[in-house]
């Protein structure tokens, strides 16, 4: 069964809004060490791209948001001060 499925059966609201070109099969290709070139090759702009100084992240890619951060499939990139991939979050978020 499919996350989406799973959440439209138990009548949760959905309100994501993705990113123009954004492909869910495309954002789960993408792996630790891609350079954002790649990242914009297989899923297009970020809604948002924040600058950050936690941990090893200096940049993050938001690739969705929700109506008021309410109940919305969680999308984001990470990419280190080298400028690769650190690491991707999918997620349902729930608020």
């Amino acid at each position: 069964m499919s996350d989406r499925f799973f959440y439209a059966l138990f009548g949760m609201d959905d309100t994501t809004r993705f990113s123009a070109g954004y492909a869910e099969e495309n954002f789960q290709r993408i792996v630790p060490g891609m350079s954002k070139a790649q990242v914009l090759a297989l899923i297009g702009e970020a809604l948002t791209k924040t600058s950050t100084s936690h941990n090893d992240v200096s940049e993050i890619w938001r690739y969705s948001q929700g109506a008021a951060d309410r109940n919305y499939w969680f999308r984001i990139v990470s990419f280190g001060s080298d400028g690769k991939v650190v690491a991707q979050e999918a997620k349902y978020f729930v608020g």
